[in-house]
C-alpha cells in the first residue's frame, strides 16, 4: 500500500471529531442514571459496531479469529481490560485537577507511552526509530509533549499554593493536586495499553492479509478483540453500579423510580393562611411545616412534624454546611418516633370503638 500522508491526516481527523463527540447524545438522556446509558452506549461502540464493520470490511473476520492462536488473543483481550481502566480513571482526572491540566497530562503520558514502549520492547527504537527522519520528529513531539506535561504540572503546583482552600473548591469543586496527578498518570498509561493491544495483535493482523483483508483494513479483526477487553472492565463497573444504587430496572422501564421532582412538581404550599394551612395538614396534603414559632401549633394540633426555622433556632442553615444540616433536621422530624404514637387513638377512645 503506497503510503498517503493526507488520507491518514483526514482518518485522523474523523477519528478526532467521533471522539470528540460521541457523548453529545448522552446529553439528551434524561430517565437514565449514568451506569445505564453508559453501559448500552458501549455495547454498540464495543461489541456491536467492531463486530458489523468486522464482518463486512475486513475478509472472513471468524476464520481469522478461529486461527488465531489463544495466547494472541489473551494478550489482545488483556491489553483491552487495562484501557478500559484507563476510560474508567479518565472521569477522576477531571474530577480531580479539571479539565485543562487533567486533559494535558492524561493524553500525554498516554501519547508518550503508547508511542514509544512497543518498538522499546521489540528492540526496534535504536535501530529503526531514532536513525530515520519520521522517527526523530515522533520523538522530538514525544519531548514536547513530555515538557508540557512538566510545564502543566508546575503550573498546577503554582495554582495550589497561591490559591486559598476556598477559591481552590470554587474553581475545581475536589481539587486536589497529589491525587489527580497519580490518577492521571494511571489512566494515562493504562490508556496507552490501546497501543499495546494493537501491536499484540500483529499476528492477527497478518492473517487477515492472507485471508484477503486489504492492508487498510487489516486491524478490524484485532480491535474486535481489544474493544471487547474494553467492554469487559466498562461492563462489571456499571454492574457494580447498577446493583449499588438499584438502577438495574432501567433496561427494561423508561420511568424512574424514586427520582427527585422538577421544581415544578414540588409539592411545597406557601404563604396560606392558619386556617387553611390546618386543613391542608391535616388532609395529609403536606408531610411536614417548616416555619417560624407563630404556626408552630397548627402542626401540633394537626400532629404532622414540625421544623423551626425562626431567627432564634438552635441550629445555624447558612451555607454548604447549613443545607446538610437542614437535611439532617427535616429527617430528624420526619422520622421522630412520636408522631407515629400521637397518631394513634388514645386508649379510652380506642376502648369506646
Amino acid at each position: 500500500m503506497t503510503p498517503n500522508p493526507l488520507i491518514g491526516v483526514v482518518f485522523h481527523w474523523l477519528g478526532g471529531l467521533a471522539s470528540g463527540s460521541f457523548y453529545v447524545p448522552f446529553r439528551a438522556v434524561r430517565k437514565w442514571s449514568w451506569e445505564t446509558y453508559w453501559l448500552v452506549g458501549g455495547v454498540f461502540s464495543w461489541i456491536i459496531v467492531p463486530w458489523v464493520l468486522g464482518s463486512t470490511i475486513s475478509t472472513d473476520l471468524l476464520g481469522v479469529l478461529h486461527q488465531t492462536q489463544w495466547d494472541t488473543i489473551g494478550w489482545v483481550y488483556f491489553f483491552g481490560v487495562l484501557w478500559g481502566f484507563g476510560g474508567l480513571t479518565f472521569g477522576l482526572t477531571m474530577r480531580y485537577l479539571g479539565m485543562s491540566l487533567g486533559m494535558a497530562m492524561v493524553l500525554g503520558y498516554c501519547a508518550a507511552f503508547g508511542t514509544l514502549i512497543p518498538p522499546i520492547y521489540h528492540g526496534q527504537f535504536f535501530s529503526h526509530v531514532l536513525p530515520t527522519h519520521s522517527g526523530q520528529v515522533i520523538v522530538l513531539g514525544i519531548a514536547i509533549c513530555m515538557a508540557g506535561i512538566a510545564f502543566a504540572g508546575k503550573a498546577g503546583m503554582s495554582k495550589e499554593k497561591e490559591m486559598s482552600a476556598e477559591q481552590k473548591t470554587a474553581v475545581i469543586r475536589e481539587f486536589n493536586l497529589k491525587k489527580g496527578v497519580i490518577v492521571a498518570t494511571f489512566s494515562g498509561v493504562m490508556s496507552a495499553c490501546f497501543s499495546f493491544g494493537l501491536d499484540a495483535g500483529a499476528p492477527i493482523k497478518a492473517l487477515a492479509l492472507q485471508h484477503g483483508t486489504s492492508t487498510l483494513w487489516q486491524g478490524l479483526p484485532v480491535l474486535v478483540v481489544l474493544l471487547a477487553g474494553g467492554f469487559t472492565t466498562n461492563f462489571v463497573w456499571c454492574l457494580i453500579l447498577n446493583i449499588k444504587n438499584h438502577t438495574g430496572y432501567q433496561y427494561f422501564s423508561s420511568e424512574i423510580r424514586n427520582r427527585h421532582p422538577e421544581r415544578g412538581e414540588e409539592r411545597m404550599i406557601e404563604n396560606i393562611p392558619p386556617r387553611e394551612m390546618y386543613a391542608r395538614l391535616k388532609g395529609g396534603e403536606a408531610d411536614i411545616l417548616v416555619s417560624g414559632s407563630r404556626t408552630q401549633f397548627v402542626a401540633l394540633k394537626a400532629k404532622v412534624p414540625w421544623l423551626d426555622i425562626n431567627q432564634e433556632r438552635h441550629v445555624a442553615y447558612a451555607g454548604y454546611d447549613g443545607m446538610v444540616t437542614l437535611v439532617r433536621e427535616l429527617h430528624r422530624a420526619l422520622t421522630n418516633p412520636v408522631w407515629e404514637a400521637v397518631r394513634r387513638p388514645a386508649p379510652w377512645e380506642a376502648a369506646a370503638e
